[in-house]
């Protein structure tokens, strides 16, 4: 790809803008628990765009980013606990949408869009954490072991994927052999710990370390047929 292709899949456009705003105004919905009306049109309008088929690629990244987190904030505010989610047509929109994101991320690698690569692998690392999450809810334990595997790769030491790892290994635990779930519990407990002052965490967090905190962990690794830290 020459220069001047670079520059034009890279640029900032108006629709960039806009699609900046809509990040800031779907935090503030979702802080705020009201307004959903907002989140519907922010839908429609970056549907549209995304069917037009006009957007150069940062700003197809970005939709597709932007539109993911609409669909959260959607899932979020409207969910049934009384119903199952594994089906949920909104978690399966926010899936296609990052794993979208994703899509062109490995886009920009490949054409070499170096103008694109710090946005690209921030967005990247953000999907792959926002997918560990639904992907834990809907009970798709190794698919969001995998994702949060892969943003750790990404930044290895950021709170977000090892927060949300320790809350699903917090809440996986029970699924394994007996034998492995002391392992499980250790992980969450040294994972959940060093955050749950964080103003961010959430209620369901510190609920899930109660959760565990008085689990029994192991005193040694004695039973070396078994990877742990894998």
């Amino acid at each position: 790809m020459d220069v001047h292709e670079q520059l034009k899949e890279s640029e900032v456009t108006q629709i960039s803008e806009e699609l900046k705003s809509f990040g800031s105004v779907i935090d503030k919905v979702l802080s705020r628990k009201n307004d959903i009306k907002k989140i519907d049109s922010i839908v429609e309008t970056v549907e549209g765009w995304l069917k037009d088929g006009q957007l150069n690629t940062f700003d197809r990244l970005m939709s597709y980013y932007i539109l993911g987190q609409a669909y959260n904030t959607q899932k979020c505010l409207t969910y049934d606990p009384s119903k199952a989610m594994f089906n949920h047509p909104l978690a399966m929109k926010e899936i296609y949408c990052y794993r979208m994101t994703m899509h062109i991320v490995d886009e920009i690698k490949e054409k070499g869009i170096w103008s694109l690569y710090n946005t690209a692998k921030g967005c990247e690392y953000q999907a792959n954490v926002h997918l560990g999450n639904v992907y834990d809810h809907l009970g798709r334990h190794q698919d969001a072991l995998h994702s949060y595997y892969k943003a750790s790769t990404l930044v290895p030491n950021d709170y977000m994927w090892k927060f949300n790892l320790g809350f699903s290994f917090g809440g996986m635990f029970g699924y394994y052999e007996a034998r492995v779930q002391p392992f499980l519990v250790d992980k969450s407990k040294k994972l959940l710990s060093p955050y749950l002052n964080k103003p961010q965490t959430k209620r369901s967090a510190m609920q899930m370390y109660d959760r565990v905190k008085d689990l029994k962990i192991p005193d040694n690794l004695n039973d070396k047929t078994i990877e742990y830290e894998k």
